[in-house]
């Protein structure tokens, strides 16, 4: 098991909950069935996520009532929604496939997106993730792993993951991370 520099460094950080992510829905298929719209275009539109720093719901890529206004080099809903929220590090949960995806704005925001995917919080009766939703069981939030995810995010060590992500998917396949 990986271990954080501050575990190394025998720091302790408390985790008061204050700035920490907000915890989503417990039934994955209700927060999915919920008409949760886009702060952006009002619309509830298939391809959402859910910002888990402050709740909101927005369109994946563009939305499509504003698509057309908007010229194509402009950045998806995502990256915009995350430099007004919380700066230039983003956490979203997909509800379309259940996945987490970080994003980080390099050069205080006026460089690309890096992102990765960090798996699912949301776990099936055997425990198991169902990326993509492709078992159709009931998926429930995994506590544990909600509060790693937390305390990732806390801890500040989200950006390193990005960091490791992005030099291995180098080598192998370019993400358009500025379309989230």
């Amino acid at each position: 098991e990986a271990t954080s520099l501050f575990d190394e460094l025998g720091l302790r950080v408390e985790l008061d909950g204050t700035t920490g992510l907000i915890e989503p829905e417990t039934s994955f298929e209700k927060l999915v069935l919920s008409d949760k719209a886009c702060i952006q275009c009002g619309e509830v539109s298939g391809e959402r996520a859910l910002c888990l720093t402050c709740g909101s719901c927005l369109c994946v890529a563009k939305c499509e009532v504003l698509a057309d206004s908007l010229a194509s080099p402009r950045p998806g809903n995502c990256n915009r929604h995350m430099t007004q929220c919380s700066g230039d590090l983003g956490m979203f949960l997909l509800l379309r496939t259940s996945e987490i995806v970080a994003l980080r704005r390099v050069s205080s925001g006026r460089g690309p997106t890096r992102g990765t995917k960090l798996g699912s919080i949301y776990l099936d009766s055997h425990g198991e993730q169902d990326i993509g939703l492709r078992r159709g069981r009931p998926l429930q939030l995994s506590k544990p792993l909600f509060a790693q995810l937390n305390r990732q995010w806390i801890k500040g060590e989200v950006g390193i993951l990005i960091a490791r992500d992005v030099a291995a998917q180098s080598r192998i396949k370019i993400v358009p991370w500025d379309a989230y």
